[in-house]
């Protein structure tokens, strides 16, 4: 007899990028993202009496809630933060990063995998060019069990302060050839960006690639800003 299962995830691990990706069995609760708390971790950010009155300051959390692709089974999330140079993370020592847990889901009723993975950044800045933007790279098994890229999908940070909410489409390059393809799958290198972050953030190369939509990551954004107004920018 057919039964539902809720979604499952399997563990946390968000201490940035890690080659010998984990997968944590044995986890057993899942862990349900407050997002008041990060909003209210971030207002101790961007609290006025300890800001430069000299910068324009943007504070984003959020959470990485589901997606879904290709009925894929077993999906993981790497995401990272990229903005222009004018940008200057006040939060981090580098660019900000983090893969998410193994998240699986067998239900019945919905294809999407529930990810609930937070990030959070705080970042100053005198000029808008270059306005951040969530890169995410997704991840899982292929036919011999190997981690191998699934599709990769980019959407710019909220304009406007509040809670929102997007739907980032994934694609994934398309090998040149059929030969190529087919080897790939072989020795687990499928097609895929050697540099993402700078292809897709900021187009380089993507003129001569070729993608197919392969499924969509759903993420909520809870934004503050101080001081736009004071360069001229009104919200």
């Amino acid at each position: 007899m057919l039964s539902n299962k809720p979604k499952q995830t399997q563990g946390m691990n968000q201490q940035g990028y890690d080659d010998d990706e984990q997968d944590n069995q044995g986890g057993n609760n899942q862990q349900n993202v407050n997002i008041d708390q990060l909003k209210n971790e971030a207002l101790k950010k961007i609290d006025p009496q300890n800001l430069e009155p000299s910068y324009m300051y943007l504070s984003v959390s959020g959470v990485i809630e589901s997606g879904y692709c290709n009925d894929e089974n077993t999906l993981q999330i790497d995401y990272s933060i990229v903005c222009g140079e004018d940008w200057e993370f006040k939060d981090s020592l580098g660019q900000p990063r983090g893969i998410s847990q193994k998240s699986s889901s067998h239900s019945l009723q919905s294809q999407d995998i529930v990810f609930n993975f937070p990030f959070q950044t705080t970042l100053a800045t005198t000029s808008i060019y270059g306005w951040p933007q969530l890169i995410l790279k997704v991840k899982g098994p292929d036919f011999f069990g190997r981690s191998v890229i699934k599709g990769y999908g980019s959407v710019h940070f909220p304009t406007q302060p509040g809670t929102h909410e997007r739907t980032v489409r994934i694609y994934k390059p398309i090998p040149m050839s059929l030969f190529g393809g087919f080897f790939g799958f072989l020795d687990g290198k499928q097609a895929e960006y050697t540099e993402a972050d700078k292809v897709i953030a900021r187009g380089e190369g993507r003129d001569v690639t070729r993608v197919k939509s392969v499924g969509y990551v759903k993420v909520r954004f809870e934004v503050m800003k101080r001081n736009f107004q004071n360069f001229g920018y009104s919200y």
